[in-house]
């Protein structure tokens, strides 16, 4: 009797664990994996962005543009000049200038998307002389008696400005380099172009260069040589030195006469409104919006007391037709701080338009 009472508890107890084993079971195949979340990113409204090459399909130039950064808020692109490498490669850039353009105007004549490349790590580089003499030439070679010590060879190191439209007169306020003499020759050369030749030259001294490029409105836009030939016949070719941009308002056929008296254009707005000079001046391209405003239009900048600020020469531009760009060297501080006007005027320095105090520079 006992032994019978004592097997009873036992038996109890064993059905308990068997209980707890089984509602572990149950529990442990209850439980499932949280999904997870996935989020959205808003587009930018742009169709490039920052390290974008793209091309005019158009052209068969070899350079490109480099998008370095898109303002959402004035639909400005900020662009540069990149080339390729011998290789094939993007590329290098020959100097640090950047351009905005309006964001229209570059999504729809650069169409063609080449690649990515990042920003930063674009080299710049001077654009390798060539070692080839120049297929074309409109210089005259002067023949000059042997010496015992033949003179050196002339080099170019910069030019400014650096580029100008289609169809416009430049005028060259300095090519810079090395070795060259009176009466040296200056012209604009491109493979299988016609030599532009320069007009006006004087050689202000054995580093300066002065003159100007009556550049036709049928010349290819892109890189172009710049060559100086001595009187020696010693020249040098710089490769991709200066740009020949397209004139996007001016045609082959001849436009009608403005007849905008003064007042009839108007301006609304400036970009960028603030401008942070450099201690040695900064180069800065000013774009004015309004309306009526001529195809010879220029604009100043004009503060009380100070001389006005003028543009670079040739370096008007019209990216749509409410809109003018202009290249400007901003004089350093405290020369040019302050508040001043965007004066608007036309081919005869008559006041177009005027907005007071739209630009700062600090």
């Amino acid at each position: 009797m006992q032994k019978k009472n004592i097997l009873v508890p036992i038996f109890i107890s064993l059905i308990f664990v068997l209980l707890l084993c089984a509602g572990c079971i149950s529990d442990s195949g209850s439980s499932s994996p949280t999904p997870p979340v996935t989020g959205t990113t808003a587009p930018s409204g742009a169709q490039y962005s920052a390290g974008d090459v793209v091309k005019n399909p158009k052209t068969a130039s070899t350079m490109a543009l480099l998008v370095t950064g898109y303002d959402p808020t004035t639909q400005m692109y900020e662009r540069a000049l990149i080339y390729p490498n011998s290789d094939g490669t993007w590329g290098y850039r020959v100097n640090t200038n950047t351009e905005k353009i309006a964001k229209a105007t570059l999504e729809n004549v650069y169409t063609a998307k080449v690649t990515k490349v990042t920003v930063s790590a674009i080299p710049v580089r001077t654009p390798t002389p060539a070692t080839t003499v120049p297929s074309q030439t409109t210089v005259t070679q002067r023949i000059t008696t042997a010496t015992t010590t033949a003179a050196p060879k002339p080099q170019i190191r910069g030019i400014d400005p650096e580029s100008a439209l289609a169809g416009t007169t430049v005028t060259i306020s300095d090519l810079k380099g090395y070795n060259f003499q009176t009466n040296a020759s200056l012209a604009l050369a491109r493979s299988g172009e016609n030599t532009i030749a320069g007009a006006s030259v004087t050689v202000v001294s054995s580093n300066k260069i002065t003159g100007k490029f009556v550049i036709p409105l049928s010349a290819t836009t892109g890189a172009w040589d710049i060559l100086v030939t001595n009187p020696d016949g010693q020249f040098h070719r710089y490769q991709n030195g200066f740009t020949i941009r397209m004139n996007a308002v001016t045609s082959s056929t001849p436009a009608p006469t403005t007849t905008s008296s003064a007042g009839s254009a108007t301006l609304t707005s400036v970009s960028p409104p603030v401008i942070v000079a450099g201690a040695a001046g900064t180069y800065q391209i000013i774009t004015v919006t309004g309306s009526n405003i001529p195809t010879t239009a220029n604009i100043l900048l004009r503060q009380s007391g100070k001389l006005d600020m003028t543009a670079r020469s040739g370096t008007n531009y019209k990216p749509s037709p409410t809109q003018l760009q202009a290249s400007f060297d901003i004089l350093p501080t405290p020369t040019s701080s302050g508040s001043w006007d965007l004066i608007l005027i036309d081919s005869t320095g008559t006041t177009l338009a005027t907005l007071p105090g739209a630009l700062t520079i600090s």
